[in-house]
């Protein structure tokens, strides 16, 4: 029996750079909704759509395919792939938005020393709870070129009422895709739109 191709939608409330991640080679989420615990149903070579709220007219922020199944944020902190993305409070603002920032140690999930967001109790706890990273080589992230056309070419894809929902419809996703492809480069094409603001107070994450 084949997989059936699905996508999740998610609803941005702070572009910050930090949720997902998309500098360098890879686009990760591992600090958002999607990691809580709501995107168990995910494979490699599914979809994350993520589009911007009502008051920014649903516009389209980025697309990522999961060039590999879910790890831990243990598995992620400690893959070579990804040191680049450990956050840097000293670094550049690229360094600073790094979400590479848990570990465990002797059982126990600790903070990155040098990590200066996400610091309460109440974030940590959220942040480890899901304890799932999405990966993808496969992305268009457009931040700052947000497209105004996604809401009316694509209104299944809109998330309207919550902050996420599942599309199973493949023959729909397929031609979304293609969209992307036809219309934009593939990985960043703009900084993000909120680069660096309200990165600890993200509705999102």
């Amino acid at each position: 029996m084949s997989r059936i191709l699905k996508a999740l939608i998610c609803k941005i409330i702070y572009d910050t750079g930090l949720a997902p991640n998309p500098f360098g080679k890879y686009c990760t989420l591992a600090l958002c909704t999607p990691n809580h615990g709501h995107a168990k149903q995910l494979k490699k070579g599914d979809w994350i759509i993520g589009h911007s709220g009502i008051k920014n007219n649903f516009k389209l922020l980025y697309a990522m395919r999961l060039s590999e199944n879910m790890i831990s944020l243990d598995e992620y902190y400690k893959d070579s792939r990804f040191k680049y993305k450990r956050p840097n409070k000293f670094g550049s603002k690229e360094e600073k938005a790094g979400d590479n920032m848990y570990h465990l140690v002797n059982g126990i999930y600790e903070q990155d020393k040098k990590a200066f967001y996400h610091t309460t109790n109440d974030k940590i706890e959220k942040d480890i709870k899901g304890n799932r990273v999405f990966i993808s080589d496969y992305f268009f992230y457009l931040g700052e070129k947000r497209d105004n056309n996604f809401p009316e070419l694509f209104p299944r894809l809109i998330c309207n009422s919550r902050n996420f929902n599942y599309v199973y419809d493949e023959k729909l996703i397929n031609k979304f895709v293609k969209w992307l492809e036809n219309n934009f480069k593939l990985r960043m094409n703009a900084k993000p739109c909120d680069f660096m603001k309200n990165i600890d107070k993200c509705k999102n994450c």
